[in-house]
């Protein structure tokens, strides 16, 4: 028993076994169990003395020397790595106001064991929170905006108009005295800004053209623009024909009686009404001076003259200058 004294001096040991330490086999349950671990060697022979504390109980073990350098193989007094375990959940603190709701938080603690000789810690959080809990009072909830609505639609197809958005202070909505959302519930932006299509439109007629024929039925023409406005960023065209036809001169031309010689003019001359024989260049009908014997050349039906060159305002005692040319 001096052995057991001298050795083992924390507790009176429940068992002494002197074995070698290839011999011992320390199961997992039963390290998890270890505190505390004390190493100590003395020489003695080929002996050490390794104590264990498990649990309440006291294990003083006398190991062999397996070889030879005083210490006992470090296997032998190495513990295996523990690895930490929660405990339980504590009961959950109280519920406080917090972002608009309650929130209540509980805990819980590594150290069922604690991690040990390089153990692995606890996964995961020490800490829990629930927002579901209803504080006792009503809690200061200030509003916040949701989110912005879709746009309505534009005022215009082109030419920019405007389209606005509302949101709504519900996000959450304000109570127990909690602020208002700051800001506009409205927004508003320009829309559509191309330049609108112009589609044309016709400017005024034209006077009517000469009557291709002095008499026996002619044709005269007249045209119109489409520009009263042009037509622009893919406007329609002026709808309708930009020349108009009628006929002019319906009076039948006069007859000869047979055996009556009728001169005809050379083209780009102008045959006199009257004047069988007498031929007058083009530019000299409708120019106010009577070229022809009778005057036809200044005549609104044989000469198609217009209207306000009918009564042209010769000065007193001019004579009339005639360019007629007798064939």
């Amino acid at each position: 028993m001096s052995l057991l004294d001298s050795r083992c001096t924390d507790h009176k040991p429940d068992t002494l076994s002197t074995r070698l330490c290839s011999e011992l086999h320390i199961t997992v349950d039963k390290i998890v169990l270890i505190k505390r671990m004390s190493f100590r060697s003395e020489k003695r022979g080929r002996s050490v003395m390794i104590h264990w504390i498990v649990g309440v109980a006291s294990v003083c073990m006398l190991v062999l020397d397996d070889d030879g350098d005083g210490v006992a193989d470090e296997d032998c007094a190495k513990p295996y790595p523990i690895d930490g375990v929660w405990t339980a959940w504590e009961r959950w603190g109280p519920c406080a106001c917090a972002g608009g709701g309650g929130s209540r938080t509980r805990r819980r603690m590594c150290d069922n064991p604690a991690p040990q000789y390089d153990g692995k810690n606890c996964a995961g959080s020490d800490v829990e929170t629930d927002t579901t809990c209803s504080p006792s009072a009503g809690c200061r909830l200030n509003g916040n905006w949701a989110l912005w609505g879709s746009w309505t639609s534009c005022s215009v197809t082109c030419g920019s108009g405007t389209q606005s958005r509302t949101r709504t202070c519900t996000d959450p909505a304000p109570a127990n005295g909690g602020s208002t959302c700051s800001g506009n519930s409205t927004a508003s932006q320009a829309c559509n800004t191309q330049n609108c299509p112009k589609d044309g439109n016709w400017n005024s007629w034209s006077i009517w053209s000469p009557c291709t024929k002095s008499c026996g039925s002619g044709v005269r023409a007249r045209n119109r623009d489409c520009n009263n406005p042009v037509p622009s960023n893919g406007g329609k065209g002026c709808a309708g024909d930009p020349s108009d036809f009628q006929t002019c001169n319906p009076t039948a031309c006069p007859t000869v009686a047979p055996g009556t010689y009728v001169q005809t003019c050379p083209t780009g001359w102008f045959s006199c009404q009257s004047g069988a024989m007498t031929c007058i260049a083009m530019i000299m009908k409708c120019d106010c001076q009577d070229d022809c014997d009778d005057g036809s050349d200044e005549s609104v039906t044989w000469a198609s003259c217009l209207a306000n060159t009918t009564s042209c305002n010769h000065a007193p005692g001019k004579n009339i200058i005639r360019k007629a040319f007798l064939l």
